[in-house]
């Protein structure tokens, strides 16, 4: 998209109470990732990792119908997750899926990075549920998601929001599969734990992007491709 055909949506969406949720991520990241999406009929195939302002943005952009997108958003605070619901709920092209926790000790993290190709698999087996009054502790580590609910075979844009603490970085292995050459991936408060590094693990990418000067900080890359 260009420059011209974004800076109307957000000027709509600036308009909406949801733009100045204090979780939200900064508008000029979700400039970037829309200025890398060129006009096709196949919807781009969005998963936001922690829902928020930029979930009520990508709703923006399916009213206007200028770029087809299907978005998945997850998120572990339950009442949070049903308030997206209600505000996206005439929007098919938007599922709010709310996800438990659950937790991996230090053996587990390192099994699922050593085998991408499996890490699915052995998430169901692994770790353990985490009780729900910890799911708001910022320092929570090796927490993640307890099921994706993904039915799409790749992903486009992966947008990396939650939850709390290192865990963020579980996503690169257990998305292993549908992450590739030409998925781009926008990682907020990029620089609180060692994401990048473990995403360099994985994948090659190119660096597109970083925004520093603001409180929430952001990088977007891009996938070159898979390292195993």
């Amino acid at each position: 998209m260009l420059v011209k055909e974004i800076e109307p949506l957000i000027s709509q969406f600036e308009q909406s109470n949801w733009a100045k949720d204090d979780m939200q991520l900064s508008q000029s990241a979700l400039v970037h990732i829309c200025r890398r999406l060129e006009k096709r009929e196949e919807p781009y195939q969005f998963l936001e990792l922690g829902g928020g302002a930029s979930t009520l943005f990508w709703k923006t952009i399916c009213e206007d119908g200028s770029i087809p997108v299907r978005v998945t958003t997850m998120d572990h605070r339950r009442e949070w997750a049903s308030l997206l619901a209600q505000n996206t709920a005439y929007r098919e092209e938007i599922q709010i899926k709310w996800c438990a926790l659950k937790q991996v000790n230090e053996e587990e993290w390192e099994e699922l990075f050593s085998q991408p190709q499996r890490a699915e698999e052995k998430w169901r087996e692994c770790g353990h549920p985490l009780k729900a009054s910890r799911y708001d502790f910022v320092t929570i580590n090796n927490t993640f998601y307890q099921e994706i609910p993904l039915s799409c075979d790749r992903i486009d844009v992966l947008i990396v929001n939650g939850p709390h603490g290192n865990g963020r970085s579980l996503a690169f292995p257990l998305l292993y599969s549908k992450l590739d050459a030409g998925s781009l991936i926008l990682i907020n408060d990029f620089d609180r734990h060692p994401y990048l590094q473990d995403l360099e693990r994985l994948y090659r990418y190119e660096e597109i992007y970083r925004d520093v000067r603001r409180y929430n900080r952001w990088v977007l890359v891009r996938i070159e491709d898979r390292k195993q």
